[in-house]
């Protein structure tokens, strides 16, 4: 989850304000990002693929060991993603992807 960009996770989070305010991540996908599942308060589950797109999962493809536990990350946006908001200068001088996306694996974790 450490090699997660900035880009991905700014799709990720653009997704749960439309679908929900948790996200759990799949540990079986292909490739270097992840298929990810939102749900909402009322419990209803939207999964999508690495390129955000929606996805009909395996029976199996979010239980168990196959996939992260669930994460919180609306309450903390602002420490996930610090260069997410800023101008493109400052972004460019803002922390490399992957020390941002390391700051939200442990955001996230701590918020569980």
């Amino acid at each position: 989850m450490d090699s997660l960009t900035t880009d991905y996770l700014k799709d990720v989070m653009g997704k749960m304000e439309v679908y929900g305010d948790r996200v759990q991540f799949g540990l079986t996908s292909p490739g270097p990002r992840p298929y990810y599942q939102v749900t909402n308060t009322a419990e209803k589950k939207m999964a999508f693929d690495s390129n955000h797109h929606l996805l009909h999962p395996k029976e199996d493809e979010f239980v168990g060991v196959n996939s992260t536990r669930y994460s919180r990350w609306s309450r903390s946006r602002r420490r996930l993603l610090p260069a997410a908001s800023a101008p493109p200068a400052a972004a460019a001088r803002a922390a490399p992807a992957a020390a941002v996306a390391a700051a939200a694996v442990r955001a996230a974790a701590a918020l569980q």
